[in-house]
């Protein structure tokens, strides 16, 4: 009997649903496999190491205070100089001391293995895990090391393809530094011709964020696609005999791949490489492909490769962008049929747009807390613009040995791409341009995707049930959001944040917060953004006040708790003689714990591990309870107690 269903023609869904288990628990256990950790030869594994061989994988990112490197290990050694091979990543920083003997891609270095240390996880409340998202790209440790730490060896182990792909990435580079002239415009350039965004300003980056438009700068199918309609153009002349066509898609499909391999083969490109590879090699075997299935094979071969690229942003922003693209697109298209081409035109970029802004939005939400509202608008500027930008730059690098031409497109670049950023700031300063501090969760997500999705059916069956579908995924999204705001209403506590040498504490109270905090460090909009802004969104804090905490001691009286924050020295007196709690700022001395022995006393990150040690072990002797920051990160205090 179970032969028959199996075999049945009405049953052949569980074909279907059988090699899906099979597939996924496979995906499973590929992805468990190939844990960098598990290889006997393990870097970590290898016990009494004193050295660390490590090959550089990329060219170094110079930031403000060091230089970021991708490195691989490819042998240790012990005390004896005994060698022996190994495995593993390394993300190594060394301190930026204006030194210019940096190491290149393919550089062999030798690092102590004393500095190699966990890479740690959040330290404050609702902080983005920098630990998981490296833990994807299967790097787990990370090393700091001044300038006389490490050794740059004169052995190069680079791969040759690479090496010329990163020289090549320099050349574009400084040719169009050279051309262009001005730093943000050149930055932009890169991003939009080969995938480079270090460049890019934070201010541009995050004004291309908030009005939608932040794809044009990652390459993507758009790019692919117009670099596949050039090369289209150029070998025209293969068109006139079979023969030669195949001729043709040959090099079209080297050249997308050299174009891929150029952009650093981010999974948005390599969606789109594989894809259009799919469909040009269906072209060379006369073999006719569905889209979908296209889409699907790509995914599945992306992901045979590199299980760990679906937690992957882009990869996700991507093919939900071309899902919506190619199933939304073509319904939302038939709604007008103008008649003029430039209305056309138009009503193609508008649809296209709200396509794959339905498909994308619950991703760009739950990632980035924020929607344009102007996303219409800004798309059907920036991207007539940035593919025009895009033409002119790839010509450009042709003829870069044209000096008098490269010139002259140079000037066009600079004016294009400062028009470009100009549009975007200005769409980005029209109130209500766009909604920030949205805070959902995963399963918010997917509540977002069933009622779109239970819309869309309703629209193309008039299914009532499909309509029944969407409006239970909008009361259940909505309790989930009323719950949140009802618990952030009632919330009364205080939070010591873990911030590298500097100081954050802050007293919330419903809706309403009061940041203590080091003036040099509001400064900093990078750093609050990174350690405290998620968290703000989520605890929907709507009014702030700030606090300098530059000098003095302050005091905080909350649900009948009394908190003493010291100065920053102890050389500024204190009237104080009773407090629930001291928040230490500089490492205090044994009278003056002896003082407070009543309290339980909190130390901030401005004092160091060693120094924090020390003064445990003195709280300890006196039965004082004492709390370090640095142990497990941001400390906080609710009416209940600790969280």
């Amino acid at each position: 009997m179970a032969f028959f269903i199996i075999q049945s023609f009405k049953k052949r869904w569980i074909h279907g649903a059988i090699l899906n288990v099979i597939l996924l628990f496979s995906g499973w256990l590929l992805h468990d496999l190939r844990d960098a950790r598990l290889a006997e030869n393990y870097f970590i594994h290898i016990q009494q190491k004193q050295w660390i061989w490590v090959r550089v994988t990329e060219p170094p990112i110079p930031k403000i205070k060091s230089v970021k490197i991708k490195a691989e290990v490819i042998a240790v050694s012990d005390s004896s100089g005994t060698t022996l091979p190994s495995s593993g990543k390394l993300l190594i920083y060394l301190k930026n001391k204006g030194t210019t003997n940096l190491p290149k891609y393919g550089t062999v270095m030798l690092i102590p293995a004393a500095n190699v240390r966990d890479i740690a996880p959040p330290q404050n409340p609702d902080e983005f895990n920098y630990k998981r998202y490296l833990a994807f790209n299967q790097i787990y440790y990370q090393a700091y090391l001044q300038p006389n730490q490490y050794v740059l060896t004169e052995k190069v182990a680079a791969n040759a393809i690479f090496s010329f792909i990163y020289n090549l990435q320099q050349y574009f580079k400084e040719t169009l530094a050279t051309h262009i002239g001005s730093a943000s415009e050149t930055g932009v350039a890169q991003a939009l011709i080969y995938g480079y965004d270090d460049d890019i300003d934070a201010e541009t980056m995050q004004a291309y964020a908030n009005t939608g438009t932040l794809h044009v700068l990652a390459v993507s199918g758009m790019h692919v696609g117009i670099i596949f309609i050039i090369l289209g153009w150029f070998l025209k002349l293969f068109n006139r005999k079979k023969s030669l066509k195949q001729i043709k898609l040959v090099i079209i499909l080297i050249c997308l791949w050299a174009y891929s391999f150029l952009c650093g083969l981010s999974p948005s490109i390599l969606r789109a490489t594989v894809m259009f590879s799919i469909i040009i090699m269906s072209d060379m075997l006369t073999r006719r492909t569905n889209v979908y299935n296209t889409l699907a094979t790509s995914a599945f071969i992306l992901l045979l490769i590199d299980c760990n690229m679906l937690a992957n942003v882009g990869f996700q922003l991507s093919y939900a962008a071309v899902l919506g693209i190619i199933f939304l697109h073509p319904l939302i298209y038939e709604w007008l049929t103008p008649k003029r081409w430039l209305t056309n035109e138009i009503w193609k970029i508008t649809s296209v747009s709200i396509a794959a802004q339905v498909t994308t939005s619950p991703i760009g939400v739950l990632y980035f807390h924020q929607f344009p509202n102007c996303f219409l608008f800004s798309n059907l500027l920036i991207i007539p613009l940035t593919t025009l930008v895009l033409y002119v730059g790839i010509l450009m690098l042709i003829l870069s040995k044209v000096h008098i031409i490269a010139a002259i497109l140079g000037k066009i670049m600079f004016g294009l791409i400062a028009f470009t950023n100009y549009t975007v700031k200005f769409v980005e300063s029209i109130p209500y341009a766009y909604v920030s501090g949205i805070h959902i969760s995963i399963f918010q997500s997917i509540i977002l995707y069933i009622i779109s999705a239970g819309v869309v059916a309703y629209i193309l069956t008039r299914n009532i049930s499909m309509l029944q579908m969407a409006l239970i995924g909008i009361i259940t999204f909505c309790g989930f959001q009323y719950y949140r705001l009802v618990e952030n209403n009632l919330q009364n506590r205080i939070i010591l944040y873990h911030l590298p040498n500097q100081f954050g504490l802050e007293a919330i109270s419903g809706n309403s917060g009061w940041l203590y905090i080091d003036s040099l460090l509001w400064k900093d909009k990078e750093k609050i953004k990174f350690h405290m802004q998620q968290h703000w969104w989520k605890s929907d804090i709507k009014k702030q006040q700030i606090i300098f905490s530059d000098s003095g001691w302050k005091e905080i009286y909350m649900s009948n708790h009394t908190f003493t924050i010291s100065s920053l020295t102890p050389m500024e007196p204190i009237n104080t003689s009773r407090s629930d709690y001291i928040i230490w700022r500089y490492p205090p001395e044994n009278a003056e714990l002896d003082r407070w022995k009543d309290s339980e006393h909190w130390l901030c990150s401005t004092i160091s591990a060693r120094q924090a040690e020390k003064i445990k072990k003195r709280c300890a002797s006196l039965n004082i309870p004492v709390k370090f920051v640095g142990d497990s990160g941001a400390i906080q205090l609710s009416l209940h107690g600790y969280e």
